[in-house]
């Protein structure tokens, strides 16, 4: 994980391949997983995973999500 600030995102371009592996420095360590799904036969829009209830300890919303989403 690369992590850059904000004055670092206005100044450079980044690459689009860089961009699932760049986080803003305010949110370091959050302890998640990324995951990176490639496939050379379609362009998909998303990709589902079977994730037992049991792997998630905590979710965390953003204080500054819109009031309609919670």
């Amino acid at each position: 994980m690369k992590y850059v600030t904000l004055a670092t995102r206005k100044s450079e371009t980044p690459r689009l391949a860089d961009l699932p592996f760049a986080k803003r420095v305010g949110f370091k360590d959050e302890g998640e997983f990324r995951v990176i799904y490639k496939s050379v036969h379609a362009a998909i829009q998303k990709k589902d995973a079977d994730i037992p209830l049991s792997c998630i300890h905590k979710v965390t919303l953003s204080p500054q999500m819109h009031p309609d989403l919670l």
